[in-house]
């Protein structure tokens, strides 16, 4: 879990603020939710995509509000008013998911390390680490995709408490 945490402030430092992929985006999505007191609604036409008025810029608006709303109630809580603030707000609450998903991973596989659970522990400590470099580089910029991995992190550890048996493991190979 210090690894995921250290990579993820590794590529906050240094990656400049903005130019995380889509980043700007996201961050204008957290700036909507902080500033504004409803939830964006689609447009006739559908579109997730939202235009701002007279600007060709693009943002998420219209994706599920869950990535957005604790960065955004942090910043509001905190009266940030700076759009580089909004940057590491929603930075540190990729690097806090990402860690959260590290540690709930870490747990089962510390769980699976009794001697008939061996083999299985190691696949799923390999697969963690494997997969560190990718997740440290989504820890460092704002973006959803770090909400999304630790809510299918949390499911897939509900199904381990759930059913610990063969059921489990086919839903980590999945």
């Amino acid at each position: 879990m210090a690894l995921a945490v250290a990579l993820g402030i590794f590529w906050s430092l240094v990656l400049p603020f903005g130019w995380g992929d889509d980043e700007r985006q996201h961050v204008d999505t957290i700036l909507h939710g902080t500033t504004s007191n409803d939830l964006p609604i689609i447009t006739q036409d559908g579109d997730r995509f939202f235009r701002y008025p007279g600007e060709a810029a693009f943002t998420y608006l219209a994706l599920p509000p869950l990535p957005y709303l604790p960065p955004a109630i942090a910043a509001r809580l905190f009266n940030l008013t700076s759009y580089d603030a909004f940057i590491a707000v929603g930075r540190a609450w990729s690097i806090l998911c990402i860690a959260a998903a590290v540690g709930m991973t870490s747990t089962i596989a510390a769980e699976l390390a009794r001697p008939s659970r061996r083999r299985q522990a190691a696949l799923w400590a390999v697969t963690v680490l494997a997969f560190m470099p990718k997740m440290g580089e989504i820890a460092g910029y704002t973006n959803s995709d770090s909400t999304s991995i630790v809510a299918a992190v949390f499911v897939l550890s509900l199904i381990h408490i759930s059913a610990p048996t063969r059921l489990g493991m086919i839903s980590y190979a999945v």
